[in-house]
């Protein structure tokens, strides 16, 4: 019930959040080992915030597919709600400096273990 409820508040809220900056997305990677006859799947949702030059971004890579594992079924997508095998959860800020330089910030945290990652910060510049 509480599960239903907090979706129907993010769904409601969500629609005026959309507007002003949020925005919400995802990436499928896929890729297979033609030597070793190994497939993996991995599916990252995310959430960006915008604020004029800067972005937010939290993602969380989720394995769908994985013939690389030890477990019965190659579809370990469900997996990821199962203590021992959650995912990391990824947070980047980045700022466009000016139009061919960003600057960025980033760090992850393991619900696993409840431990940081490692605080990376970098510049990129464009030629």
């Amino acid at each position: 019930m509480k599960t239903t409820l907090l979706a129907a508040a993010l769904l409601v809220a969500g629609t005026p959040l959309y507007a002003e900056g949020f925005s919400f997305g995802g990436e499928v990677d896929s890729t297979y080992n033609v030597d070793s006859e190994k497939a993996l799947v991995v599916l990252t949702p995310e959430v960006n915030y915008t604020m004029g030059d800067t972005n937010i971004e939290l993602s969380s890579p989720i394995n769908v597919v994985n013939t690389h594992s030890t477990t019965s079924s190659d579809f370990v997508m469900f997996d990821a709600l199962e203590d021992g095998t959650y995912p990391l959860m990824n947070l980047e800020v980045t700022h466009q400096l000016r139009t061919n330089l960003e600057l960025s910030a980033g760090s992850s945290y393991n619900l696993n273990t409840h431990k940081r990652g490692n605080i990376l910060i970098g510049a990129s510049f464009k030629f």
